[in-house]
């Protein structure tokens, strides 16, 4: 059997932490070179620092951000910058997990950098394996709030984007799904279903429990809605998140979330271009948030303040634009949920009339198996009529002897 990689996939704020420390603390190994834990996330990232330092190095050469609403540039797997990447995580693996049967990698960017990953794994022989957590999308964009000051609705985008994207890249590997209400609730079911979908093996000893138990405290988690509260009809990000609920046991969550993903990029790819500017006025807003910050932190405000005016000299023009576009990309986003709505009702109408299919299909099946069975008495009877003729030519021909 060949080596195994676990990639753990999740947007920030989902869970992804707790989850891949509970992984390593029942025995996947990590790599020995953490991002330290900071203020927001006190027990630590388990994330490989080459790891995080390798994607966001891949990401700024291809003019891009894992906070860009907007999709992966096109054909970005073939660039260079990827080529570059690839190699050094090699490298990177070779050094950290040679002879390792199972190991693992966890980072939020690699949602957006999953295709990569797979070249990679391939390239080197080493089987991949996908785990997917998910947290209520309510809950993610509140903590993205607090932390970041991101707007809700762009932080609802950047959820559904870091769910489509590494979902189209694995459908052809073994993966599975869970959440992170049911990591904190039952993380035994959690690692069970992990070793059963996707084969392989975290033994859990009597040390693994206590550990786990101290790492895992429910009193950490700042933001919860319960399952039965704010009915999300009609809304898509909670249509998908229900969707991810039903894929933990079903592979009918999988189509769903597939399905929905695909009209999402239907409609993203209408509204590409105005989504990337969108995308550059939100980060251009989160630079200045971030030069604030320096000023908090007791930086000298006149270096500040004259790094900050040649900033904002140098987009000027960049800026007029994106703002003269604004109250247009509000219309069309109007345009892009009434598109949304409609497609989500148009599959609602298929479901319907896939059901009604299905029915049919069973009503005539039954009818079959009772034809099949006239069938059967018809020719016992056949058989026995043929029996009398047979009986009653051989009495004629007595009859004839005589």
């Amino acid at each position: 059997m060949g080596a195994k990689a676990l990639l753990v996939l999740g947007m920030h704020r989902s869970g992804t932490s707790a989850l891949t420390r509970v992984l390593n603390l029942c025995g996947l190994p990590l790599g020995n070179d953490f991002v330290p834990a900071s203020s927001d996330n006190p027990r630590g990232f388990w994330e490989h620092r080459e790891v995080v330092d390798i994607h966001e190095r891949l990401l700024t050469r291809l003019g891009h951000k894992w906070a860009s609403i907007s999709p992966m540039p096109v054909d970005w797997r073939h660039s260079s910058a990827a080529a570059d990447a690839r190699r050094q995580l090699q490298q990177l693996i070779e050094k950290e997990f040679s002879g390792q049967e199972v190991w693992g990698v966890k980072d939020p960017r690699l949602c957006r950098l999953v295709p990569m990953w797979v070249d990679l794994l391939a390239d080197i022989g080493v089987e991949a394996r996908f785990l997917f957590v998910v947290r209520d999308p309510r809950e993610v964009v509140e903590s993205m709030w607090q932390r970041d000051r991101r707007v809700p609705s762009i932080g609802e985008m950047l959820w559904i984007q870091h769910l489509i994207e590494p979902e189209r890249a694995t459908r052809l590997f073994k993966r599975a799904m869970t959440t992170y209400d049911e990591l904190l609730g039952n993380w035994q079911k959690v690692i069970a279903r992990v070793e059963e979908q996707l084969e392989i093996s975290l033994p859990v000893s009597a040390k693994n429990e206590q550990e786990v138990a101290q790492f895992l405290d429910l009193g950490m988690r700042h933001h919860s809605y319960g399952e039965l509260e704010a009915p999300r009809e009609g809304n898509l990000v909670g249509t998908l998140y229900d969707a991810c609920l039903d894929s933990r046991k079903s592979r009918r969550g999988w189509g769903y979330i597939a399905e929905i993903g695909d009209r999402y990029e239907q409609g993203v790819a209408i509204f590409g271009d105005c989504l990337s500017k969108l995308s550059e006025l939100v980060e251009f807003r989160e630079d200045i948030a971030r030069d604030m910050g320096i000023i908090e932190r007791g930086a000298d405000a006149t270096a500040y303040i004259r790094d900050l005016q040649a900033s904002l000299i140098s987009r000027q023009d960049e800026a007029k634009h994106v703002w003269s576009e604004k109250e247009w990309f509000r219309e069309q986003s109007e345009v892009l949920r009434n598109l949304a709505s409609e497609r989500e009702i148009l599959v609602a109408t298929e479901r319907t009339k896939l059901q009604l299919a299905e029915e049919e299909k069973q009503r005539l099946h039954d009818r079959l198996e009772r034809l099949q069975h006239q069938q059967s008495e018809l020719e016992k009877t056949l058989v026995g009529e043929r029996t009398k003729l047979q009986l009653a030519e051989e009495e004629k021909q007595r009859l004839h002897d005589r």
